[in-house]
């Protein structure tokens, strides 16, 4: 049956939103362009430029090779065999933040968290200027429930780039999952002002609203999530607990009905209960 708005039920919604960037990377370099650390990199920086100046120049291209591929190898949804050159890639520049970052990426995405956060451990002791790191940080240490962490994340991430549409929509994901629900529909707005076309913003703030008990704007944000994700089956299944909670049984039978339609496995029994209601 559908249940009503308990934190458990939007919370498990609010916790799939994050998106991870696996083959976005530091300082897009080129395998025939100088490797020596730019001026965002603070760590080290005398050491770190005598290593690089003892690192042979055909390693380092080398490296970008397999980088490159692993960055191809993870688009085509291999993860396995981008795991593999990304691993080669740091035994041959062993001081690649973008390696790191990468790799950590697709531990992130493999659910392997633990992995995932030692490689972002790594890429920040290297370079700890970097916004996308720790927003990827972040996304770890939130899927692993470590809420206030994952929120000291984002906010760093934002420190280095307060437009980094991703981190806002990270942060509000974290104050949700804390309960600041305010807090939370204020960072969503302005992760949309900055990114206006995604549908899981809206969908989030909707749940953010229906968990302060705003059912109308909660309604508003998860028919902009309908309209912009017509063929999504879990649009309609979502906006349909909001009619629910409201007393619209009708209008929710409708939305599942429609769900249903486009692949949602919906229990015989509650839409018969649905109808009945009417």
């Amino acid at each position: 049956m559908i249940k009503t708005h308990t934190r458990g039920i939007w919370a498990l919604m609010a916790a799939c939103v994050i998106l991870v960037a696996c083959s976005h990377r530091d300082t897009p370099v080129s395998s025939g362009e100088d490797r020596s650390p730019d001026s965002r990199q603070v760590s080290a920086p005398v050491a770190k430029s005598a290593h690089r100046a003892g690192l042979k120049a055909n390693s380092l291209e080398e490296a970008q090779v397999h980088i490159k591929k692993a960055d191809e190898l993870a688009q085509q949804g291999l993860l396995e065999r981008a795991l593999m050159s990304y691993t080669k890639a740091i035994e041959l520049d062993p001081e690649s933040s973008e390696a790191f970052n990468n790799r950590g990426s697709i531990y992130l995405g493999m659910g392997r968290y633990e992995n995932a956060i030692s490689d972002f451990d790594k890429a920040l002791l290297l370079n700890p200027r970097l916004p996308i790191v720790y927003r990827n940080r972040g996304a770890a240490y939130f899927q692993k429930g470590l809420y206030q962490e994952a929120l000291r994340d984002f906010e760093k991430a934002l420190e280095l780039d307060p437009m980094d549409g991703e981190a806002r929509g990270g942060r509000g994901n974290a104050l949700f999952q804390l309960g600041s629900y305010e807090e939370a529909i204020a960072e969503y707005s302005r992760a949309l002002e900055l990114n206006p076309l995604s549908p899981l913003l809206y969908r989030n703030r909707g749940f953010a609203h229906a968990q302060k008990g705003d059912y109308a704007r909660a309604l508003a944000d998860l028919t902009k999530l309908v309209e912009m994700t017509p063929n999504s089956a879990l649009g309609y299944e979502n906006r349909a607990r909001i009619y629910y909670v409201q007393g619209d049984y009708e209008k929710a039978l409708e939305d599942l009905e429609k769900a249903q339609s486009l692949g949602l496995k919906v229990q015989p029994e509650l839409l018969e209960r649905l109808r009945r209601s009417r």
